[in-house]
């Protein structure tokens, strides 16, 4: 995994940003974060591996509308869109 500036090792994929955040203590269904799930509920953020192989990263806003961050190919794009999300 790359370092960030921090000296903070960036996750490369969806396995690794799980192992990330169950070592960092992170709640994350109660920071509404879902990883590697495809989560329809309002309020929430996730990442997962679509039935084409493309990853994408998301967030469903309150009135249940979904913006796409990112949908594509590349997996440490992906992850590393949801971990600085995470991180903010």
């Amino acid at each position: 995994m790359p370092e960030n500036n921090g000296g903070t090792r960036i996750p490369q994929t969806i396995e690794e940003l799980k192992a990330f955040c169950a070592e960092k203590g992170m709640p994350l269904e109660k920071m509404r974060f879902f990883i590697g799930e495809n989560i329809q509920e309002p309020k929430a953020f996730g990442i997962y591996r679509d039935e084409n192989d493309r990853f994408v990263v998301y967030k469903n806003k309150a009135d249940g509308s979904r913006a796409v961050r990112y949908s594509g190919p590349d997996e440490a794009y992906a992850v590393r869109e949801l971990y600085l999300k995470l991180k903010s």
